[in-house]
């Protein structure tokens, strides 16, 4: 995406320029002087909780764990602080054990985590965090230019186009491999499918479209303020404030990095992929 972002938006600013744009933009795309995209990019994934796991979990970690991450950042010594006075401590060899309640493990792990910050953040981060990071505004362009991250609401897979699309490839490969089959077999299948295949875009649009509905007009039923028969036309759209709450329900707004939150550690931990 970072090497295709940008000629992705070169194309369509020629094409606004040379007036073949469909549908046409009153926004540019790309900026001829600056050479870079104008629009920032939404990285939009399924809120499944995997997808904001970290690949260091410290909460469950017994003090010789602790050594082991240290010794594998080539950290020989730590720097602890106990009532007012800091300790530089030695960090053990593989198999030894640290000094008896010094440092405790509420202080090996703020030091073992201290460490990881500074030498190795994206051990810590889930996968999302560090490529948005990488991506903030300014990188390719002034203000809001940058790469987001939005997460979908859970257990709306029948209410998401690229979620069928994805079901109908792995089908139609299914369907059709054979135990001999190759790896490059099954992606010039998948390929054919996407690309060369019979198109289904617009029938799994309207399958989509039919089963938000219903869910928005059970909802109603039940007391919820929107109903409609167009999801382009929907009567009791919420405002801004109760949105947000609506989204805190769903658990859209709790998947956000931060160095200083335990959840980092706890938050994913032991849940199976279908649990929310």
């Amino acid at each position: 995406m970072e090497q295709t972002y940008p000629h992705f938006c070169e194309d369509l600013q020629k094409a606004k320029e040379a007036g073949t744009l469909n549908p046409p933009s009153e926004h540019d795309f790309y900026d001829w002087n600056l050479k870079k995209p104008t629009r920032k990019l939404i990285n939009w994934i399924d809120n499944a909780p995997y997808h904001g796991s970290v690949q260091v979990q410290l909460s469950s970690k017994s003090k010789k764990d602790y050594a082991k991450i240290l010794g594998a950042l080539k950290v020989t010594h730590i720097k602890v602080k106990r009532d007012g006075v800091e300790y530089n401590i030695e960090v053990p060899q593989a198999d030894a054990n640290w000094e008896r309640g010094f440092p405790n493990a509420k202080e090996l792990k703020k030091a073992t985590l201290d460490c990881i910050l500074e030498l190795k953040p994206e051990l810590v981060q889930p996968p999302y965090a560090i490529l948005m990071d990488s991506k903030k505004d300014g990188v390719w362009g002034n203000g809001p230019i940058g790469w987001e991250t939005k997460f979908s609401a859970p257990y709306v897979s029948d209410q998401i186009v690229i979620e069928l699309k994805w079901a109908d490839g792995k089908n139609h490969v299914a369907r059709n491999n054979d135990e001999n089959g190759t790896a490059a077999k099954v992606v010039n299948m998948m390929r054919n499918r996407f690309y060369n295949g019979p198109t289904e875009c617009e029938k799994l649009f309207n399958h989509c479209e039919k089963e938000m509905l219903k869910a928005i007009n059970r909802d109603h039923e039940e007391g919820g303020p929107m109903w409609g028969d167009s999801i382009l036309k929907l009567n009791g759209l919420p405002d801004v404030t109760t949105l947000r709450t609506w989204k805190d329900w769903a658990g859209m707004n709790k998947l956000e990095y931060g160095e200083d939150e335990e959840s980092n550690d706890s938050e994913f931990a032991g849940l199976e992929d279908h649990e929310e």
